[in-house]
């Protein structure tokens, strides 16, 4: 949420937030964090990590800025890590179908994105999370809200996004849709939430 992502990183880059939108309708502190780029997300995962006192998974280096966001950096992997990260592709997918006991539904929870997902039928903007139905896992808004980041490159200048967002059609919002956006890549429908292996 944009209160995670401030107490741990000491600002608020959303623009869905109070400040840039005070006639939201609600309290934005709640909505997902957006207009951040996969660097910006892998760095909120070691700073996580570091807070928890747990092992950084990304060795980020060489770190050039636009404003607050991350632009571009180098960046390598601990594999080993216990720390925070962003989840795989694949990860990503098994979380949003339920697990190994989900029922193999088209969205994220269900067959009725209704029930499950801020898209552009059901909202001008981001939401507060956790309003919709949660899928097997008790997982919320892996169907719409905001496109998340994940940790699966297609290139060297690109990252997998999965999930859909608000201003997304329904077929953007299946399970099994994917693109990529380059790591600088940042939205106001693009978001990611976090991942631990041990």
């Amino acid at each position: 949420t944009q209160t995670d992502f401030e107490e741990v990183m000491g600002f608020n880059p959303s623009y869905f937030n109070d400040e840039n939108n005070p006639n939201l309708t609600d309290n934005s502190d709640n909505r997902p964090v957006e207009m951040v780029t996969w660097y910006g997300a892998v760095m909120y995962c070691n700073k996580l990590s570091e807070i928890k006192g747990l092992e950084k998974y990304y060795q980020i280096e060489n770190i050039k800025y636009e404003g607050n966001n991350i632009k571009k950096a180098t960046i390598k992997e601990n594999k080993n890590s216990n720390g925070y990260r962003l989840p795989t592709e694949k990860e990503w997918e098994f979380a949003a179908r339920g697990g190994k006991n989900g029922k193999p539904t088209l969205y994220a929870g269900s067959n009725n994105l209704d029930e499950v997902a801020w898209y552009y039928r059901e909202s001008v903007s981001t939401m507060a999370v956790g309003k919709k139905e949660a899928n097997e896992l008790g997982l919320y808004d892996m169907s719409g809200n905001v496109l998340e980041w994940t940790n699966t490159h297609t290139s060297d200048i690109s990252r997998v996004v999965r999930g859909g967002s608000w201003c997304y059609f329904e077929t953007y919002c299946e399970v099994d849709f994917s693109y990529a956006l380059h790591y600088a890549e940042k939205n106001y429908f693009l978001g990611f939430r976090v991942s631990k292996s041990k």
